[in-house]
């Protein structure tokens, strides 16, 4: 009994002991606990911080396109304040179109579990901007139901690429084509026709060659002078536009030479071809502030019966322009 009594009462003495030891401090697992806790606020604090600064934009969203959470440094990118698209679908923020494009993104990306890519635009009132986006499952969940889209500003980039492209095409531009008319140089218009040639020989379709050469226009550059003459040309060219078809070939070959290439054309389809464009230069032309009239004479080739060949048909197409030029003048 008393050696019972004994143990009982250390027993009660130990308990009362560690009571009065936990009142004082925490335990060490509750120490550690705490310490835990402190370090994961910590780390969202900085967490937090660095997505704020971030020049991209940062957003996390549901499935269905809901913002749970809008982070950037770049307040003048979002489409609302942020406090504004919280809560709210993409589709709302965005549009149907753009807004359902990023869910259907969002909902491949959670069923795959990889990240999905998309570039897009949208129209702030710093104007037009182009975005680029990667959607990314957020893990730590036993089935993703959220993700990361991080949005990067590619508009400078696009602008680059876009004036890059643009240059390019003017140098393509420049290539193929005379500098004062905008027509294709003699270079691009011998390409045409050797292409028509192909085409020829490929799928026996005949074409006509016109050879067009202004009249008289030395006089119209010693009388008014060179930027009136170069204005002519400019207007005889855009006359000859209005006259072509869509798919004729139509260039510059030289000074006041201008070449036409009519696919799948007979010689009547020539002649009305001609005489449009001598019905369209009746008219007094204003160039410089000068009127002056001009005319044109013309010569035509047909393939094949003038030639199978480019050396052959424009030799008969000048032989017969320059015949037409001497009937003018007697």
């Amino acid at each position: 009994m008393g050696t019972n009594s004994q143990v009982g009462a250390a027993r009660d003495a130990h308990g009362l002991g560690a009571q009065a030891q936990s009142s004082r401090e925490p335990s060490p697992e509750s120490a550690s606990q705490l310490e835990i806790g402190d370090a994961l606020r910590e780390s969202e604090a900085r967490l937090q911080a660095l997505l704020g600064s971030l020049d991209d934009l940062a957003f996390e969203l549901d499935r269905d396109g809901v913002y749970l959470g809008v982070w950037t440094a770049r307040a003048e990118l979002l489409v609302a304040p942020s406090g504004q698209l919280l809560g709210h679908s993409t589709r709302q923020m965005l549009g149907d179109e753009l807004g359902g494009t990023i869910v259907n993104a969002i909902r491949r990306a959670l069923s795959s579990g990889t990240s999905e890519s998309i570039e897009y635009s949208l129209d702030l009132p710093s104007g037009t901007r182009w975005f680029q986006a990667r959607i990314t499952p957020i893990i730590g969940q036993r089935e993703p139901q959220t993700v990361c889209l991080l949005v990067r500003d590619i508009t400078e980039t696009r602008m680059a690429e876009q004036a890059r492209h643009r240059a390019e095409a003017r140098l393509r531009h420049a290539a193929t084509h005379d500098s004062l008319t905008g027509l294709l140089n003699r270079s691009q218009f011998h390409q045409d026709l050797g292409l028509a040639l192909a085409r020829r020989r490929r799928a026996d379709e005949g074409f006509a060659l016109l050879i067009l050469d202004v009249d008289h226009f030395k006089e119209i550059n010693d009388t008014f002078g060179h930027p009136v003459g170069d204005s002519a040309l400019r207007e005889v060219a855009r006359r000859l536009r209005i006259a072509t078809r869509v798919g004729d070939s139509l260039g510059r070959l030289g000074g006041d030479e201008f070449g036409v290439i009519l696919p799948n054309a007979n010689d009547d389809d020539a002649v009305i071809a001609a005489r449009r464009v001598s019905e369209l230069l009746e008219d007094p032309i204003d160039a410089g502030g000068a009127q002056v009239r001009v005319g044109i004479s013309t010569g035509i080739a047909l393939c094949p019966r003038d030639g199978s060949d480019a050396e052959s048909l424009i030799r008969k197409a000048d032989a017969a322009m320059y015949e037409a030029k001497r009937a003018k003048a007697q």
